[in-house]
């Protein structure tokens, strides 16, 4: 006879109204949350984070795996330590996205109102804004090349691994920063 551990898959599924704060952790597993408007603080030791359609301000974490952000329209403050950062669709003021190891990739579908930051330890970061977008740029990487489609108005000398100007006249800082990747700022 076999005397283990039984092997669970557990799955929660929770409905809430959708003005509603939630505050969830979970040990594993995979957290989703869409469509709701109200605050948001997750936390997962080793799954995902999907978030989508969310109107209140989002703090979320995993140790391990990726997050990906569809349709938000308040502040954004994401970690993980292991997987990539997707943000797609956003039309919040503010996004701070960092992992230890994968891509972060941003897509604004307005341009920010307050300073962002975008980080990796060791994969590439994407900013794709609006053409019009008015905001002051910078960004650096120890093991890449900075690459624009945006007009950047710069002073003082250009370096491949740097890039520190403005962007139609300037505004909200837009922070990229990578130690072994490349960071592309594109037109959307």
């Amino acid at each position: 006879a076999f005397f283990g551990r039984p092997d669970l898959d557990v799955h929660y599924e929770i409905s809430v109204p959708r003005k509603f704060d939630v505050q969830l952790k979970t040990q594993g597993g995979t957290v989703t949350l869409a469509e709701i408007n109200g605050q948001l603080k997750a936390e997962t030791a080793g799954g995902n984070l999907d978030l989508k359609e969310l109107e209140g301000k989002v703090d979320g974490k995993t140790m391990g795996g990726n997050i990906h952000a569809i349709d938000c329209k308040s502040e954004l403050v994401v970690l993980t330590y292991g997987g990539s950062v997707t943000v797609e669709q956003f039309t919040g003021p503010r996004v701070e996205a960092s992992t230890m190891g994968g891509n972060v990739s941003a897509d604004f579908a307005s341009a920010p109102t307050a300073d962002c930051d975008l980080h990796t330890s060791g994969g590439s970061v994407t900013a794709k804004l609006p053409a019009t977008a008015a905001i002051t740029i910078d960004a650096k990487t120890m093991g890449g090349t900075v690459n624009t489609e945006l007009p950047v108005s710069t002073e003082g000398k250009h370096k491949d691994s740097a890039l520190r100007g403005t962007i139609n006249g300037g505004g909200p800082l837009l922070k990229l920063e990578t130690m072994g990747g490349n960071i592309d700022v594109l037109k959307r």
